[in-house]
């Protein structure tokens, strides 16, 4: 007997890996079309590939305005340089997937309005972005006024366990009142527990 649930379980390991690596390359290349579309500016595509719930608390077009409007409050806010440091074990909780997904973007932020040009606002913003970030990740050019941030994160990819349903994504921030909110508990527990 011990001896046939041996081989079964040699069986399905291939099976399990083969499964992790196709919800690691479905959510890889959903990643990358989230990344390129911050990148781009993209933010219609960016909201679009949001958790749903997320989106429907603050609606699609006010979304869509904040970050457009970024740059009308005197800052040129830059997202690149996304890459994927580690895609968890998929967890599936009452009808949805999740995977956590530990990433590291560059954050290019210049402040073009006057009201941010005072040295005690630029060490007000420094101060913030380094309890944000840390202090070996925040650089500021004082000629252009512009912090250049180096971001480790880590988010949600969900999915609806619906056959064909898409990837969507959600920041992690223990600090957010929204992830306890839209985050079922269990998979919170689940995703504190593996770190």
């Amino acid at each position: 007997m011990m001896k046939y649930c041996f081989g079964l379980l040699l069986f399905a390991l291939p099976l399990l890996a083969a499964a992790q690596s196709a919800d690691e390359t479905a959510i890889q290349e959903r990643l990358q079309a989230y990344y390129e579309a911050n990148e781009a500016e993209d933010w219609e595509s960016v909201v679009d590939m949001l958790y749903p719930p997320l989106v429907e608390m603050a609606s699609r077009d006010a979304l869509v305005q904040m970050f457009t409007d970024l740059e009308g409050n005197g800052m040129v806010f830059e997202m690149n340089d996304f890459a994927t440091e580690a895609i968890s074990t998929v967890f599936e909780h009452d009808g949805q997937r999740y995977a956590e997904v530990e990433y590291r973007s560059g954050l290019s932020l210049q402040f073009t309005s006057e009201a941010y040009k005072s040295d005690e606002m630029t060490e007000m913003l420094q101060a913030n972005f380094e309890r944000e970030y840390g202090a070996d990740n925040v650089e500021h050019d004082s000629d252009t006024n512009t912090f250049n941030i180096q971001a480790e994160k880590v988010m949600l990819a969900i999915q609806q366990e619906t056959e064909g349903s898409p990837w969507t994504f959600m920041e992690l921030d223990a600090a957010n009142p929204l992830n306890e909110q839209l985050i079922p508990a269990a998979v919170r527990n689940h995703f504190n527990a593996s770190e």
